[in-house]
């Protein structure tokens, strides 16, 4: 039996989990039997991390949420957000960990490079939560690995994540969405395309909301860069999946709080006709108290 761990502050995430489950069926791993916990590591129902007030409180309720993972015993560990990836960055050298971790980051950049490299004028907006924006992580990979800085522009979408654990549409998204546009035309030049790169693992599930609202302020339909595939596309896990046995799945929920049933209810509608074994999950979630410790 295999254990995988999928990681997210919150359920963007699962779009990640779905994502391996389909690449589950049709290329198969090593293990008859996989275990799939995916495991929410927001710690607290009235507090996210980028409430928390400052980067070392964020970095310490992570390394206690990696603890807790431990006691899983996991084969493998995927970091199935960008927030919680930069943390993980910050503090694998200070902690010892004995299961193998792959994180975003190194994925995603390689995803946005050889799509700024297959149109040399393409602009790209990166999108992300304000941790993520804030600390320039991808400009700055994407600018060492040899874009220039004029082609690149941040901006971050502080409660958006949260709004689309509600709804994938409404108008408080597109408030959102319009403000990263509004920036986007004030920034960057018009006649050349735009790449927008959902830096959050919840962002894609608005896809075609994206689109229409860059389309409408910008007049073109700008390029959807979603990494959350890229995680699936790496090494370490591509040394894990490939075997050809299509493995028997179990699939479970973990929280540290309740999570609203409107919206595990919501989620597992989404996930229902494609993967009726998440919806089924998303449906009796395992909550626990003492997952990791927060205060």
């Amino acid at each position: 039996m295999k254990r995988i761990l999928i990681c997210d502050s919150g359920l963007g995430g699962l779009d990640i989990l779905a994502r391996l489950l389909e690449q589950l069926r049709t290329r198969g791993c090593r293990s008859k039997n996989l275990e799939l916990h995916y495991f929410n590591a927001w710690p607290r129902a009235d507090c996210g991390y980028n409430q928390l007030p400052d980067d070392a409180s964020r970095r310490q309720v992570f390394a206690s949420a990696l603890q807790g993972m431990a006691a899983f015993e996991p084969q493998l560990c995927l970091i199935a957000c960008n927030t919680l990836s930069l943390l993980f960055e910050q503090i694998k050298e200070q902690q010892a960990f004995n299961f193998p971790i792959l994180d975003m980051l190194e994925p995603a950049t390689g995803f946005f490079f050889a799509a700024m490299q297959e149109d040399p004028k393409l602009q790209m907006l990166i999108l992300g939560t304000e941790s993520t924006v804030r600390s320039g992580v991808y400009e700055n990979r994407l600018i060492k690995a040899g874009l220039a800085p004029a082609r690149l522009r941040a901006f971050a979408c502080p409660g958006l994540a949260t709004a689309l654990e509600k709804s994938f549409r409404g108008d408080d998204i597109q408030r959102h969405m319009a403000a990263a546009a509004a920036f986007a035309k004030a920034e960057f030049s018009g006649d050349a395309g735009l790449a927008l790169a959902l830096c959050c693992t919840h962002y894609g599930y608005a896809s075609a909301l994206w689109e229409n609202v860059f389309a409408a302020q910008l007049q073109r339909k700008p390029l959807l860069l979603n990494p959350n595939a890229s995680l699936l596309h790496a090494q370490l896990w591509q040394d894990f999946c490939n075997g050809g046995i299509t493995p028997r799945v179990q699939i479970s929920i973990h929280s540290r709080f309740a999570l609203s049933e409107d919206k595990l209810e919501y989620f597992a509608l989404h996930f229902q006709d494609k993967h009726p074994e998440l919806a089924e999950a998303l449906r009796r979630p395992i909550v626990n108290d003492k997952l990791f410790q927060v205060d």
